[in-house]
């Protein structure tokens, strides 16, 4: 077996040239695909940020007209409406 490395060195060495730039070629077609990924992460991640930001301001809005409509249907705003009611009939 090792006989048979020795015997192919010289192959190995004559081929270099090609395997070299085999190597090259395949590297300078690759380079544009990664800058797609690279392109195409930056795009994802701005838009995941962006929905983020709809989603939260989604959910405050939900959370804060929750707090609004439980609040008119609380015993205390009916009363306080009634409050004021009863005093403009009173006061004028």
């Amino acid at each position: 077996m090792a006989a048979g490395l020795i015997k192919a060195i010289p192959q190995l060495v004559a081929s270099l040239p090609q395997i070299i730039s085999a190597i090259i070629q395949g590297l300078g077609k690759a380079i544009p695909s990664v800058a797609d990924i690279g392109r195409n992460i930056i795009k994802g991640l701005w838009e995941g940020i962006q929905s983020l930001g709809y989603w939260i301001k989604d959910k405050v809005s939900d959370f804060f007209s929750g707090i609004v409509e439980g609040g008119k249907k609380s015993p205390w705003h009916t009363f306080t409406i009634n409050s004021f009611c009863w005093y403009r009939e009173k006061h004028g």
